[in-house]
């Protein structure tokens, strides 16, 4: 038993060693991906040790709560708290905690390993398994979950039922995906016997405990919450399954590939996976090198799952690594998220215990061979390091380079998110009022909401920051690379020479905001599904349909979720409101309509397309007023429908003290197909200025009828000049001697520039 353990112990802690030389050279990296999430998490933690759901997070579609953002348990933010507390969270000693977690969990797996009959020395190649080492360098869950996932295995080999029940309850604490230990401590129950069956009930017990915990402090069970991520559907895990096997092979054991005893349907397979995922890349990307990593990936992991198959085969294999492997596999395929190279991680012991036991690894390779895979997969793991830190400090790079202002708001989370709030920016909410000096700095290529239509009319382009980035690609949708999420690619890495980070600053156009300070005169109707009225959309809305109706088209949005917001410039005192649209099943009922702080409206729906006319309760105040519609219920996809957006009420129209639904009417800020902000007049009349001897000059497009400004002795009209209905406009330049402000009137117009100089 001495000898064992002292083989264990050298073998667990030579693999320990050559992570910690692949990893020293990155600690400092900065965060990215979705370590702020869950330092955030930690955060909250620390301040509410008992409560660490009801933390306020903006990391999906709207501000929310980590009950909702989080798709995790929290185990993972109580071991980030200890660097958090003592330290400060700095990137420092959060990888240092994360590269001790993860020598721990190298250690473990020695120890099942060797239970298994697997000599120590086979870990050596999970240390060289670029999947470890990017979850050594990052703050996210996969390697506590590896490290405790690996200790059930162990204490269940060696028959210790209760310490393997409260693992595999803790690695459920940090995955819901940990409930698949539960599973093969039942599946071991007939081989230790009745012990195990007390370390499920732990298990189970502890996974419970979680969801009544949750229900209690948030009120809300954490795990319902986080599966409203799950996508089920042909095409969906297709996708998961193409990602898994890029990932097995190239970024999961690329050691134990150069390893294999290679039978001829095996090569077969090989080179007909690694073809089809050439092809599919080049199909994709269109680039050269990307194909040949796809050719790479696919034909490797395909190579290792057919191994893996013939292995477990093979009696002698056991019972416990085949289950792991082909459970945890059947996890990212089946129910994850998304795809990403991480989620291979806690299929990799088992695959090499299965490889080493059903005797598909060359059991004893010369030193140069197995020096060579070892080395070859090193170097992989360095140049996949390498890329990921570069991205991640790019980002860090671009937040110190923001520009000081009093009022800065970010679009584009990971990484870039974190730093930047620590540079006083904070992420741009759907619903916030922009005004004159507010910056926007939007990062293209990371995850980031778009931002809202009826923000993006306020803004202009002032700049523009670009980053050199490492060639090697973890995340890059150009040529195929999702590491960490198959919507950005289905290789795990790729190469893009020349490659850098982008983020576009835009500013608030100043002139825009004051022509909305007064509220409007008359009612306001806005035609949903056109251009022009897809700009007063915040959050909650899809993009623009339309259809025939029969020989009339209608145009229409779809409402989703819970709740649709609009902002509009509104009259004072609106009475009524009218409304065109058909609800989805779910959303048949009361729709509720707030309009503003103190006024809403009632609408009670009915199947297929309607209109509908009711009364408003309360004071409507006027001016610029956000405008939210809260419906009975919403479509909840399921299994295999190929409808996935939550829908709840197909809105054609709607207007306020107005009879007319068709057209629009009302002042509301624009872009123009050029992508050029303006200002929206329809129907009505909008003051220009606030009186005295001025000089007006500036743009106007006409999209329907005419435009006139009129004050006094100073008149301008649109007719007869062909220009201003281009895209381009028309330009005006009057000067008014009188005290009587300018005021604009059109059919249907887009005010393009405005300048107002003072006449001295």
């Amino acid at each position: 038993m001495a000898v064992t353990g002292q083989r264990v112990a050298s073998g667990g802690v030579a693999a320990c060693a050559l992570l910690v030389v692949l990893c020293v050279p990155f600690l400092g990296r900065a965060h990215g991906i979705d370590d702020p999430l869950y330092l955030l998490a930690a955060r909250r933690v620390l301040d509410s040790p008992l409560d660490p759901w009801r933390g306020p997070s903006f990391w999906h579609d709207r501000p929310d709560t980590l009950l909702h953002d989080l798709y995790n348990p929290p185990l993972t933010a109580y071991l980030l708290a200890l660097p958090l507390a003592f330290d400060g969270g700095s990137e420092l000693a959060v990888h240092l905690l994360m590269l001790g977690l993860a020598c721990l969990a190298l250690l473990a797996c020695a120890s099942a390993g060797r239970a298994l009959g697997v000599e120590p020395r086979w870990t050596l190649l999970l240390a060289a398994s670029p999947a470890l080492a990017s979850g050594a360098l990052s703050a996210m869950t996969d390697v506590p979950f590896l490290l405790l996932s690996a200790a059930t295995w162990a204490a269940t080999l060696r028959g210790s039922a209760a310490l393997a029940g409260a693992f595999a309850g803790l690695s459920a604490l940090t995955k819901y995906a940990g409930l698949l230990n539960a599973a093969l401590l039942a599946l071991a129950a007939p081989l230790r016997g009745r012990r195990s069956a007390s370390g499920v009930l732990v298990a189970l017990l502890a996974f419970a405990s979680c969801g009544l915990w949750s229900l209690w402090q948030a009120g809300a069970v954490h795990a319902i919450e986080a599966a409203r991520f799950q996508q089920v559907g042909l095409a969906h895990q297709g996708r998961l399954l193409l990602a898994f096997v890029a990932a097995l092979g190239l970024a999961g054991l690329p050691a134990a590939f150069g390893l294999l005893r290679w039978t001829v349907p095996q090569a077969g397979v090989a080179i007909l996976a690694g073809l089809a995922g050439g092809s599919l890349l080049h199909a994709e990307t269109f680039s050269k090198s990307s194909a040949i990593l796809g050719f790479a990936a696919a034909g490797s992991g395909a190579a290792l799952l057919w191994a893996a198959g013939a292995a477990s085969l093979r009696r002698a294999t056991g019972a416990v690594p085949i289950a792991a492997f082909w459970a945890f596999a059947a996890n990212a395929v089946l129910l994850v998220y998304f795809g990403a190279a991480r989620y291979a991680l806690p299929a990799l012991p088992p695959l090499l215990w299965l490889l080493v036991r059903g005797a598909r690894l060359r059991r004893t390779p010369s030193r140069r061979r197995f020096g060579l895979a070892l080395g070859g997969a090193s170097l992989l793991t360095l140049a996949v390091l390498w890329g990921d830190a570069g991205q991640a400090n790019a980002w860090r790079e671009a937040a110190q380079r923001l520009p000081g202002t009093a009022r800065g708001f970010l679009v584009g989370h990971w990484g870039f998110q974190h730093y930047g709030e620590a540079r006083g920016y904070r992420a741009l909410e759907p619903r916030e009022l922009l005004a004159p000096g507010n910056v926007v700095a939007e990062a293209r290529g990371i995850h980031a909401q778009p931002i809202v239509p009826a923000h993006a009319a306020l803004l202009s382009k002032a700049d523009r920051v670009r980053l050199s980035s490492p060639a090697v690609r973890l995340m890059d949708r150009a040529v195929g690379a999702g590491f960490y999420s198959d919507a950005w690619g289905l290789l795990p890495f790729a190469l893009k020479p020349h490659a850098f980070e982008e983020l576009t600053l835009w500013r608030v156009v100043p002139w825009i905001p004051p022509l909305l300070a007064e509220p409007l005169e008359g009612g306001v109707v806005v035609d949903l599904g056109t251009r022009e009225a897809s700009f007063v959309c915040l959050d909650g809305w899809s993009g623009n349909e339309s259809f025939r109706d029969g020989s009339t088209p209608r145009t229409f949005v779809w409402a989703q979720g819970k709740e649709s917001a609009l902002r509009l410039l509104l009259p004072k005192g609106v009475r009524e409101l009218r409304l065109a649209a058909s609800p989805d099943d779910a959303a048949v009922g009361r729709l509720t309509v707030t309009i503003g702080e103190t006024a809403s409206a009632l609408v009670e729906l009915r199947p297929g397309w309607r209109s509908y006319a009711v009364p408003v309760s309360g004071v409507v105040t006027g001016g610029v007023t956000s405008v939210v519609l809260r419906p009975a219920g919403h479509r909840r996809p399921r299994a295999f429908d190929r409808e996935r957006r939550p829908l709840s009420v197909a809105v054609d129209a709607i207007a306020f003290d107005q009879a007319a639904h068709r057209g629009i009417r009302g002042v509301w800020p624009v872009r123009t197909a050029g992508e050029e902000p303006g200002l929206l007049v329809a129907g009505t009349a909008r003051r220009l200025d606030a009186g005295g001897p001025v000089r007006l000059r500036g743009r106007i497009v006409v999209l329907a009828g005419s435009a006139q400004i009129e004050s006094g002795g100073l008149s301008w009209s649109s007719r007869g000049d062909a220009a201003c209905e281009s895209g381009q406009g028309c330009a005006f330049d009057l000067t008014q001697a009188g005290t009587n402000p300018a005021t604009l009137r059109a059919d249907a117009a887009i005010l393009l520039q405005l300048s107002i100089e003072p006449i001295v």
